[in-house]
């Protein structure tokens, strides 16, 4: 029953125009992991033909009630740590739900949306684990604003409030004893420091929550500590509901699933409840556009004097 319900569901809203578009979420709890692969193709589809403003909580929104699993995507079964898929809409965390947003914002059909994930994952596009972006502050983060997936917008909303620090990963023997043997095994593809980054005060944040934008990755900054190789313990995507009320989507391991949770709860918590570990606040950036490729004229390199 509920695959020919998601069927006529389905059916249904790709039938409506363009410009009558409903975000997924008015699918009663309909996700990603639902879709046969051919209806993926057609949601991918249909989601291209909308501006990125309209495309990233169309997307977004098939996310929500996925089961949560931490790490789930991995090397595949030829993998020498992780065997998990490299690509998989059955379960998310925090971090793997973005990387495969940001791939299928690009994506026309669910082979692009996995090839596209390897791009956001791997430097190099090489399914190797020593190439995976671990580290979201030092590798991941760095890495697709240089390529052109996001862009930080984190002093734009913050101004004159936005404070800028480093965090710096000396070696293997810097990491304490719960990372050494994963630093050891990055060898040489241990990220190296200092990396610094654009944060909103925590302070500043509980007082102008109202002012973050819709539509933009969160990343939650903790204070830094010598022995740990990371800050950002957690992230999600900011979206505004029917209301235009602000809410953070975002795989939770306290709900077991991707949920929309108030902001203003969410910024609440993280000024009252990390005590052992506070936050210092926040980066936000925001999913881009590919820029198209330059016009090739008819006649270029008519005229080109032939390689030596």
């Amino acid at each position: 029953m509920r695959v020919a319900w998601a069927a006529l569901a389905i059916a249904f809203f790709l039938a409506l125009p363009a410009f009558a578009a409903e975000p997924p979420a008015s699918f009663k709890g309909l996700r990603w992991m639902d879709l046969t692969p051919t209806e993926t193709d057609r949601m991918l589809v249909r989601a291209r033909q909308l501006p990125m403003a309209e495309r990233i909580p169309f997307l977004s929104a098939l996310f929500v009630g996925t089961p949560y699993a931490l790490d789930p995507l991995g090397e595949g079964p030829e993998g020498e740590f992780d065997r998990d898929p490299p690509f998989r809409l059955d379960r998310a965390d925090c971090l793997t739900m973005l990387e495969q947003l940001l791939a299928m914002l690009r994506s026309a059909t669910l082979d692009d949306a996995k090839r596209l994930t390897l791009a956001v994952r791997y430097d190099g596009k090489r399914l190797d684990w020593r190439y995976r972006r671990h580290l979201t502050w030092m590798e991941w983060l760095p890495a697709l604003m240089r390529e052109g997936w996001i862009e930080d917008v984190t002093r734009s909303v913050g101004g004159e409030a936005t404070i800028r620090q480093e965090k710096t990963i000396a070696g293997p023997s810097a990491c304490g004893k719960d990372w050494r043997a994963f630093c050891e095994r990055l060898g040489d593809r241990l990220p190296k420091g200092p990396v610094a980054h654009d944060i909103l005060p925590l302070a500043w944040v509980t007082r102008h929550w109202r002012e973050l934008p819709a539509n933009t990755l969160m990343f939650i900054v903790h204070n830094d500590r010598l022995y740990l190789p990371y800050r950002i313990r957690h992230a999600g995507l900011l979206v505004r509901d029917a209301k235009g009320s602000l809410h953070l989507r975002h795989a939770s391991k306290v709900h077991k699933r991707v949920v929309d949770v108030p902001l203003e709860r969410y910024v609440e918590m993280l000024a009252t409840k990390n005590v052992k570990w506070p936050v210092t606040g926040l980066i936000l950036a925001r999913p881009i556009e590919p820029s198209p490729p330059p016009p090739v004229s008819p006649h270029e390199g008519e005229h080109a004097p032939a390689a030596p």
